[in-house]
């Protein structure tokens, strides 16, 4: 039996357009970002990891197990991004699937290099 999912359906862009970010001051002035947990993430990561990881849903395969990179489907601009930005953007994943806003479940919630599988299989 073939299950069709329809990844299109489980983007929720409406929801991440609904995201509130905080402001608070910098060293540099006002930064505006989220805190998740203990860390302090910017709106420019959550954007860049919606642009990248939501255009990527389309290709992810749906039999494999997938991280943060594989997901964000452009290895040219993950390897441009500090290891610290790499991070704060698996953070960002992290917080998209637990709001429901892509149709992703974390296989290992506990772990520290989650790995993502589509729903529906």
């Amino acid at each position: 039996m073939k299950y069709e999912i329809d990844i299109a359906a489980g983007i929720r862009a409406d929801r991440f357009a609904a995201i509130a970010f905080d402001k608070r001051p910098g060293r540099k002035g006002t930064v505006v970002g989220m805190q998740l947990g203990a860390h302090f993430v910017l709106r420019w990561i959550f954007q860049d990891a919606w642009k990248h990881i939501s255009a990527g849903m389309a290709t992810a395969d749906r039999y494999k197990l997938h991280t943060a990179k594989s997901l964000f489907n452009d290895s040219e601009a993950w390897a441009g991004h500090e290891r610290s930005t790499c991070i704060a953007i698996g953070r960002c994943l992290a917080y998209f699937v637990s709001k429901e806003m892509l149709p992703l479940h974390c296989v290992n919630p506990h772990a520290s290099n989650k790995l993502y599988m589509l729903k529906g299989l």
